[in-house]
């Protein structure tokens, strides 16, 4: 079937728009809870756990982050760095959606630049926080000298895991985000198959592209998370048995297997499934989204 401009929309149509859009609403809502959280919970725990000398590298660090954030998101559309890529993903599914769904009607001028400026502007908080996930985990493996050795790996062990946790949810939200504002112009468009039959249809092949790009999504913050959690950790597990070697020879008759036990030291099944599972969220949540389009 051919497209004509403004064709009514069906009674199904205009509800699942509303839902739509309920789901976009929340999820902004969410996804800037968790980004301001995410970055108070960065401050704190630098300026509460950290000398004044690692303090000021943590801060440095963090305003590279946003000097280039900054750059990225407010002028590199500007200075034309990022149409290419601009063009094919991201922002540019929106666009193209809201191209497709003039047929219906659209979402109006006002309404949908509205939605491209909460895009757009929403962009620069969650990367920040998603800045302040990767820098306070390297900011955990950070010494104080004037604690007990044990104690202070169970505190950056702790920190790193608080870290992975915040962002396992931050990056999940954020593909739920973009998951709602990609796939909620769909519903404007005709589901019925625009050409000969058993064509795809203008709807569903929309959806694939948003579906593919909420996987695609996955499988980037899954790796991010991964990069930056494993060699912490591996860090760390190194310090503990440097500390534990020093005791072996100072101690006699030191039992470590009982002391990693008790000071939780041990990296446990249930403790490696659960970061594990942190790790692989953004995938999985990206996967799930995606594959019922993929599939079909």
């Amino acid at each position: 079937m051919s497209l004509r401009p403004s064709t009514p929309l069906s009674p199904q149509q205009i509800l699942l728009e509303g839902a739509g859009r309920l789901g976009f609403l929340a999820m902004f809502f969410l996804l800037t809870v968790l980004s301001i959280g995410t970055i108070v919970l960065f401050i704190w725990l630098t300026w509460q756990k950290l000398d004044r000398q690692s303090r000021t590298k943590t801060a440095s660090a963090l305003l590279v982050c946003v000097g280039f954030v900054v750059f990225f998101f407010q002028f590199g559309h500007r200075l034309g760095l990022l149409r290419p890529t601009g063009a094919v993903v991201g922002q540019g599914i929106f666009q193209k959606g809201l191209e497709l769904s003039e047929v219906a009607g659209g979402l109006g001028d006002w309404w949908a630049s509205t939605v491209v400026i909460i895009i757009q502007n929403l962009t620069i908080p969650a990367a920040l926080a998603a800045g302040c996930v990767v820098i306070g985990m390297i900011a955990s493996l950070a010494r104080q000298h004037d604690t007990d050795p044990v104690d202070d790996i169970i505190r950056q062990r702790r920190q790193s895991d608080t870290f992975l946790y915040f962002g396992a949810a931050l990056l999940v939200v954020g593909i739920m985000f973009d998951y709602t504002w990609t796939r909620w112009l769909g519903f404007y468009m005709p589901s019925n198959p625009s050409g000969k039959d058993g064509a795809v249809g203008i709807r569903e092949a929309y959806f694939s592209l948003a579906s593919a790009w909420n996987l695609y999504k996955g499988v980037n913050y899954s790796a991010l998370l991964a990069s930056v959690y494993v060699p912490v950790m591996a860090i760390i597990s190194a310090r503990a048995d440097n500390a534990l070697a020093k005791r072996r020879t100072s101690e006699k008759d030191f039992d470590e297997v009982g002391f990693r036990a008790k000071r939780g030291l041990n990296l446990s099944i249930t403790e490696s499934a659960r970061a594990a599972a942190a790790i692989l969220a953004p995938f999985l949540t990206g996967a799930i989204s995606a594959l019922p389009n993929l599939l079909s």
